[in-house]
């Protein structure tokens, strides 16, 4: 009696224990929401405050890799006299993210990630005309490039990922062809 009793406590505490999911499966996907700033420390200089947001899908390819495609708003103002001047981006990038190191259990990956920039700059919103008589020769273009990134990323659930990701952008036809940026993104595995 005490052995099936023994027996039954066993098979009701296995029953109990929460089994963690497979993690980073190929064919598993997610959407990633992300935020950051660059070119520089800004946020200690308290000026010259250059910013990004991201929404971006990723789908998980073999070993760990992933496919990515989004989209990207960012913004870096330029002082002049009387004014401030915004530099306004709008990209789509599509890219790849190569798993160069991760540990046993699959909770903290290093990656490498690479990826093409297209997309829209627009600067003071088109305005041409200062306050003191001055006009602005640039205009509003389309532009693109490429980015090279390295990213630091973990779990803190089963589908639910922080990562920090430091990444240089290449844009053409840009009034600033090299932006060095900062990201720190959430992401969330939906299937």
């Amino acid at each position: 009696m005490k052995r099936i009793g023994l027996l039954i406590l066993i098979v009701l505490f296995l029953g109990t224990i929460r089994g963690f999911s497979q993690r980073c499966l190929s064919g598993q996907w997610g959407v990633e929401l992300s935020g950051g700033w660059g070119d520089g420390y800004p946020l200690l200089k308290k000026k010259d405050l250059d910013y990004s947001l991201g929404l971006s899908f990723f789908r998980y390819a073999q070993n760990q890799n992933k496919w990515m495609i989004g989209i990207e708003y960012v913004e870096k103002t330029f002082c002049y006299k009387c004014n401030t001047i915004p530099l306004n981006q709008f990209l789509l990038s599509p890219g790849y993210s190569y798993n160069v190191l991760s540990n046993r259990i699959k909770n903290i990956f290093l990656n490498l990630t690479g990826g093409l920039l297209l997309g829209y700059e627009s600067i003071n919103w088109g305005q041409k005309n200062f306050c003191d008589g001055a006009i602005l020769k640039n205009r509003n273009c389309f532009v693109g490039g490429g980015t090279l990134a390295i990213e630091l990323e973990t779990y803190l659930s089963n589908r639910f990922l922080v990562s920090l990701r430091a990444r240089e952008k290449i844009l053409f036809n840009s009034i600033k062809t090299f932006h060095f940026q900062y990201t720190v993104s959430f992401k969330f595995v939906i299937n």
